[in-house]
Order: C-alpha cells, then structure tokens, then sequence
C-alpha cells in the first residue's frame, strides 16, 4: 500500500505468481479503506494478462478467488 492505494511489491509479482492477479481483486473487496491500485500495478495486470491461459483457468484455486469475487456482496460487481 502506498497513499492508500494497492501497490505491487515488483514488476513481476504477476509473472511470479499469477494468482495475484485474482487475489488483487479479492484485496480490494475485502478492504473497503483501499482506495484503489496504483496506476504502476495496473499497467503490469495488463502486461500480464497473458498469464490467463487454460491451465490458470482449470486451477481449482482461481476458481475458488473467482468464485469469492463474483459472490462478493460488495466490491466489483456490486456498489
């Protein structure tokens, strides 16, 4: 966290551990105090959207954070 906003830890935290990219998601649900992410760690969500591919799909634990996300009360899919 940085002013508030989520901040990625490295450039390849994605890279490192794709799981990240659900569990920023499930962050921001879950801490209504953050403000938001930092537009440095967007722009490395987006150059790490490849990492989305049929294996990250198939992990039962992506389908788990998924899963937490749309069913969240609040957050991305509710305000």
């Amino acid at each position: 966290m940085r002013c508030g906003s989520l901040e990625a830890v490295s450039d390849t935290v994605f890279a490192r551990a794709p799981s990240a990219l659900l569990e920023l998601f499930v962050l921001l649900q879950q801490h209504p105090d953050i403000d938001g992410v930092r537009a440095s760690t967007m722009r490395a969500v987006a150059r790490s959207l490849w990492l989305i591919d049929e294996e990250f799909r198939q992990n039962p634990r992506h389908h788990r954070l998924f899963l937490e996300i749309v069913r969240s009360p609040v957050g991305v899919t509710h305000e």
